[in-house]
């Protein structure tokens, strides 16, 4: 886990006293970790919880609290969270360390859709993010397969979490996040303020590509949508 930039510190040292004194040990304001499958509104709940929690614990948010509070790890083996934050991974839980107390909020959506954005990035945003997100996703087969196959590993990564022992975890679906803002409060301790939902639509790709992507992922789309939308696994201790 790396360490938070200095710099927000030396700039407001009381507010930062301040943040450190409020969230005191990890027991007492647990780290809160954001795994997801990607690509499913992952960066949007993670930004939420933050600014969340820096109102919650500040009384308000500036854009110094981001480095006091965010966090981001791609590879859990060996990570240690700090009291006060949010970690956001797209990592599995398969090396995480449950003896440190965590809040688990784990993020997932329909798989296609997962998919057809990832192809969208790769034309706005490039090959570069295409690669960073493959290592991120621990993804091991080819990326020229993703419409046909799961290289992103979607389906291994929500059950591994669904089966995680040893800690809570609350599990949400992109589209049902909203609705169940309430119980996401109650389960990270805080109020949460979420920004307005966007409909997710693919209307800019080629119909043929969405057409054979669904048609690939239909299985998965079908068994990931079974899930509850909104559930509190309790597996602590």
């Amino acid at each position: 886990m790396r360490r938070p930039d200095v710099l927000h510190i030396l700039r407001d040292p009381l507010r930062h006293a301040r943040f450190m004194l409020r969230t005191g040990s990890r027991s007492a304001s647990p780290p809160i970790l954001c795994p997801s499958i990607g690509r499913v509104g992952s960066t949007l709940l993670w930004q939420s919880l933050v600014t969340s929690r820096a109102r919650a614990v500040l009384g308000d948010y500036r854009p110094s609290d981001w480095k006091r509070v965010s966090r981001s790890e791609w590879d859990l083996a060996n990570a240690r969270f700090t009291a006060g934050t949010v970690c956001k991974t797209h990592d599995f839980p398969y090396a995480l360390d449950l003896s440190q107390p965590l809040r688990i909020v784990f993020l997932f959506g329909r798989p296609s859709d997962v998919v057809l954005s990832v192809l969208r990035c790769e034309q706005t945003k490039g090959m570069d993010w295409i690669e960073d997100h493959l290592r991120h996703m621990h993804a091991r087969e080819p990326y020229h397969r993703i419409a046909d196959q799961d290289v992103l590993r979607l389906e291994e990564q929500v059950d591994a979490w669904r089966a995680l022992r040893g800690a809570d975890i609350a599990c949400f679906s992109y589209d049902k996040l909203w609705d169940n803002r309430l119980l996401l409060e109650d389960f990270v301790g805080f109020p949460v303020k979420l920004p307005p939902r966007i409909e997710r639509s693919f209307d800019d790709l080629p119909a043929e590509t969405v057409s054979r992507v669904r048609a690939s992922y239909a299985a998965l789309d079908g068994r990931i949508g079974a899930l509850p939308g909104s559930q509190i696994i309790r597996r602590a201790g």
